[in-house]
């Protein structure tokens, strides 16, 4: 995404999932850890996948409940 804007036209109150779709057709890099290099569009794609992948799970595991999910990440 190219532009003045270093906001990206998200505000207070603006969701994760808004957040990310404003990002998805930017090409500069948006997940950088040891030997990852992730555009902005291939992360919101990724989080895409992930988010219906849990989406099926949760319905099978535990329909009618709201969903939740934990991560665990190393702290450095």
């Amino acid at each position: 995404m190219t532009g003045s804007d270093p906001t990206h036209g998200i505000g207070p109150g603006t969701t994760v999932r808004a957040q990310l779709l404003a990002r998805a057709g930017d090409a500069g890099d948006g997940l950088l850890g040891t030997g990852l290099r992730l555009s902005w569009a291939d992360t919101v794609a990724a989080a895409a996948r992930w988010s219906s992948a849990l989406r099926t799970l949760m319905a099978q595991v535990a329909p009618g409940r709201p969903p939740h999910v934990g991560v665990l990440l190393e702290n450095r």
